[in-house]
């Protein structure tokens, strides 16, 4: 259907604009709009965007009377029960759940009614790819006490394996990885010299992860 519009009135300033479409047998249309964008091409575009509407509005002219008449009637209702709300009351939030931090995470459940009397958490399984991105960031800045890194080698009878391996790796490798041993307060799971012992003591990078979480509990 061909139409043509006319801008009445264009306020930048205020982000307003009021436009009037008209076609040949059909009543005049009006829409206002806010733009954010007063170039020649964003109004325009925004204009056609919505002619579309005010066609199908035309169309729908033929089908319509020219006048109604309403008889009036008489009917009956009741008041509405209208429950008080406590506006205080808040929900009581659930301990949060045990769940494997590197394939799983939790969110807060949302509240669907405003007088519930607690709120939990659903757990949610990770990707693949969220997977891989929690585990490479926690391996970027995983980092233990040397004390506890020491309890956990004990425990799991690996203390002497890691001086004799020690002694095993070749200079300047080894006087790099003694000193750190001997003499630093901490370890970082990212550092250089935990790589060059890693495969000395014959432990991949998932058995060097599991011998990290658990010396973060010691």
């Amino acid at each position: 259907m061909d139409y043509t519009y006319t801008i009445n009135k264009i306020l930048p300033k205020a982000e307003f604009m009021s436009v009037t479409y008209s076609a040949e047998g059909y009543p005049d249309y009006r829409r206002n709009f806010n733009p954010t964008d007063f170039s020649q091409e964003y109004i325009s575009q925004m204009i056609e965007n919505f002619a579309p509407h005010v066609v199908d509005f035309w169309g729908r002219q033929a089908d319509h009377p020219e006048e109604v008449v309403i008889e009036g009637g008489s009917a009956s209702a009741e008041a509405p029960v209208i429950e008080p709300v406590d506006f205080s009351h808040a929900p009581t939030i659930e301990p949060q759940p045990e769940f494997d931090p590197f394939t799983q995470y939790i969110t807060l459940n949302l509240i669907e009614d405003p007088m519930q009397e607690t709120v939990g958490w659903t757990i949610h399984e990770m990707t693949a790819e969220e997977i891989a991105e929690y585990l490479a960031n926690w391996r970027s800045r995983a980092e233990v006490t040397m004390r506890q890194a020491r309890l956990a080698l004990a425990q799991q009878g690996l203390l002497q394996t890691v001086e004799d391996a020690i002694g095993l790796i070749p200079e300047p490798d080894k006087a790099m990885v003694m000193i750190e041993w001997e003499y630093s307060a901490t370890v970082e799971r990212s550092s250089q010299w935990v790589a060059t012992l890693a495969p000395a003591l014959n432990l991949n990078d998932e058995q060097m992860d599991d011998l990290f979480k658990l010396a973060a509990t010691l």
